[in-house]
């Protein structure tokens, strides 16, 4: 099962030359490379969705709750998978707040954060699972905010996690050295990028740069698991065609097996 995380960069930025529009067609062209069954969409918004909808027709998907603005549509954390593949068994989501149930803006975060996903059993298995997806607070002075908001998760997928596997994946907007991942760490989630050989100064943010952005270890896209779940294989996919790139981050691409 192969699994991707990817922040996509809002289709609502004026980015000048890397304005979705230059870029769809690249970016589109990089998912049907590597084929992923489920996808993590981070900055998911409504341009974004619509050419999704026209040129990814074998994925099903779940929103999940609108977050950054209460506008229709203005920024999601979708879950799409393939629909050959699995049938969606429940869904539900809640926001990164200290009231989760309603849309809100948690622990001095500048924008509403939302985190969304759904179990999946695998039809050819099968077995179900769970995948969450989300995307943390994005300021740097915001460690205990990001802190706050992985405590969450970890606690809302609790229930969940007892019962099937569980794939958290997301931009969390901090790197591996941060208390972030050290609480996923100590409520048992694995990182897939142990299945990797990477130097540790890998990026997965290059603000458009690619190549030329320094490699200083900005890896703040992960994909965690816990449970009969384990990592075969791991790739931070560089795809592009400079100047032109798929998205300011690169996507991240698991390959999983249920143990």
């Amino acid at each position: 099962m192969r699994v991707m995380s990817f922040n996509i960069r809002g289709s609502f930025h004026e980015d000048g030359n890397n304005n979705w529009p230059k870029r769809c067609e690249l970016n589109v062209d990089t998912i049907e490379k590597y084929a992923p069954d489920i996808i993590g969409f981070q900055e998911a918004q409504s341009g974004n969705l619509a050419d999704y909808a026209d040129e990814l027709p074998e994925y099903a998907y779940n929103l999940g709750p609108v977050a950054v603005r209460k506008a229709e549509n203005y920024h999601h954390v979708p879950i799409f998978w393939r629909r050959e593949h699995f049938i969606l068994l429940n869904s539900g989501g809640f926001y990164l707040s200290q009231t989760p149930d309603s849309w809100s803006i948690g622990w001095g975060a500048m924008f509403a954060r939302s985190a969304n996903w759904v179990t999946l059993m695998d039809i050819g298995s099968g077995r179900e699972f769970t995948v969450l997806n989300t995307h943390f607070p994005h300021m740097a002075d915001q460690d205990e905010t990001r802190a706050n908001c992985a405590t969450l998760v970890a606690e809302k997928m609790t229930p969940l996690a007892e019962r099937m596997p569980v794939i958290v994946m997301a931009d969390f907007n901090a790197r591996p050295t941060s208390t972030t991942y050290d609480i996923f760490m100590a409520a048992a989630y694995k990182d897939t990028f142990s299945a990797s050989e990477y130097a540790e100064d890998v990026n997965t943010f290059h603000g458009f740069q690619g190549s030329q952005f320094e490699h200083t270890g900005l890896r703040i896209d992960w994909i965690l698991t816990k449970g009969a779940i384990m990592a075969k294989s791991f790739a931070v996919i560089t795809d592009a065609a400079p100047p032109i790139y798929p998205s300011d981050h690169y996507p991240i691409l698991a390959e999983l097996d249920f143990g």
